[in-house]
Formats: C-alpha cells, structure tokens, sequence
C-alpha cells in the first residue's frame, strides 16, 4: 500500500507567504500531504488534480474572492465534500462565508488550536 496516497489532503489559498509556510509545517506535522498557493485560479486547478480533504481559503485572495472559490469548489466532484475553512481578518464576515459554501470561518490571526479544533474530528490533528 502506498502510504503517501493513504494520507489526508490540505489546500491552503492564501496571499501571505508566511501563513502559507506556518500552515505548510503544521499541517504536515498532523499527517497531511500539503500543497498551497497564491491565488485562487490556483488554487482551483490543486483542488482539481488533488482532491484535497480540508482546504484553507482566504477570502481575500486577490484574483478572485474567498466566497468565489468556495463556490466552485462546492462544484467539483472533488471537493464538493471537502472540509471549506474561510480565513479573513474582518470580523463580520460569519453569514456570509457559510452562504458562499465554507464549513468553517477562522479569523485572523488563527492559533494553531483553533486549527487543531476543526481537524480533531476529521481524525487529523496533534495532541
């Protein structure tokens, strides 16, 4: 059995390089097999060849909109069950996010056990 294919899938959608790398690191370190990116027509074309399990989307991308994404995501065969996390560092952003199709909204800065918290269901997350 290959154990790399057996591993869970994150996406993470983000501008800030930063985020991206912390996520990266983290998210590894909780067994999953990580890709990430800048924008979200990027981010569309990883969620497609990669069927991720959890995705972390910003909602202010850049080329396009969080709610956007998460849209179309929801379109997918290969997300369309995904685990949709909106990130955003506006406060007021809850109805909205959960209309556009996300399952969870975090805002920023996001600890590590906020994170921790929503994989702990999924059966993927550090003690």
């Amino acid at each position: 059995m290959n154990i790399a294919a057996s591993r869970p899938r994150a996406l993470i959608v983000d501008a800030n390089d930063d985020l991206r790398e912390l996520f990266t690191l983290f998210l590894e370190h909780c067994g999953y097999e990580v890709r990430s990116t800048h924008t979200g027509a990027l981010g569309l074309i990883s969620a497609t060849a990669n069927a991720p399990n959890v995705v972390f989307s910003s909602l202010r991308v850049g080329d396009v909109d969080g709610y956007a994404l998460a849209r179309e995501l929801r379109k997918l065969p290969q997300t369309a069950s995904s685990v949709l996390i909106a990130m955003s560092g506006f406060a007021n952003e809850g109805r909205a996010v959960h209309e556009a199709g996300f399952d969870h909204y975090l805002r920023k800065p996001i600890s590590l056990d906020e994170i921790t918290a929503i994989l702990k269901p999924l059966g993927n997350a550090v003690d």
